[in-house]
């Protein structure tokens, strides 16, 4: 999708979607994420963006369950935060 020359990725707002509580499809909010130059690139060399514009399809590891990429990112999240030590109760909330 492209709004006055910039190339955005289309995302239902989960947020939004949340507070609204069980709604239909044809209703959900979708919000669009700007495509910087250095992600235009990763999209294209690494997930090649040409075949698979259009598509319905998650960037992040598409052949896994959501509730296991959401697992390792809070893991990931809690690793990273042993390493530069913060102490402090943090919440990555996904």
């Amino acid at each position: 999708m492209n709004v006055d020359g910039v190339k955005l990725i289309r995302a239902n707002n989960e947020k939004v979607n949340k507070l609204k509580g069980n709604i239909s499809n044809d209703s959900l909010q979708v919000k669009g994420i700007p495509v910087i130059r250095e992600m235009q690139a990763v999209l294209s060399i690494d997930f090649n963006y040409k075949n698979n514009e259009g598509r319905d399809q998650f960037i992040i590891a598409p052949e896994l369950d959501r509730s296991t990429v959401i697992n390792y990112i809070g893991k990931g999240f809690t690793h990273f935060k042993r390493i530069v030590q913060i102490n402090e109760s943090k919440c990555l909330r996904i």
